[in-house]
């Protein structure tokens, strides 16, 4: 049975010509289905620019020993960030948008926050932005 399933199943790998980006696509050779096995994660460049908006908004950004304590988590944490907003138009500025916003909102109501409370919370921002642009 799970010979069979190789004959009838094949990966490929497109490559975008705009972005370069790889998507990994299962098609069924004999019915042409086919479905998205996983779609290209955020680059480091990217989840920097993340990290970087989330060290201003902290204050972060001027203790010098922060990259080497927290960077590998951030970095993870950055990437599940940008994964969500992978469908936008501009991941990294409304990402970093929503860093800003959901920082305000923790100041005015006296809340911590991390990264994790940005994953966390980043659907229903995304969802109160799009109530409001659609006003």
């Amino acid at each position: 049975m799970a010979q069979d399933l190789w004959l009838k199943e094949t990966n490929i790998h497109p490559v975008c010509p705009q972005c370069s980006h790889t998507l990994n696509v299962r098609i069924n050779l004999l019915t042409y289905e086919h479905k998205v096995v996983s779609e290209p994660k955020a680059g480091f460049g990217e989840r920097m620019k993340l990290i970087e908006a989330y060290k201003r908004a902290k204050g972060y950004d001027r203790i010098p020993t922060w990259d080497a304590q927290h960077r590998a988590r951030a970095l993870k944490v950055a990437g599940q960030i940008l994964q969500f907003f992978r469908k936008v138009d501009d991941p990294v500025g409304i990402a970093c948008e929503c860093i800003e916003d959901i920082a305000k909102r923790a100041h005015k109501e006296h809340w911590t926050w991390t990264l994790e409370t940005i994953h966390k919370r980043a659907p229903d921002w995304l969802l109160e932005k799009q109530k409001e642009d659609d006003r």
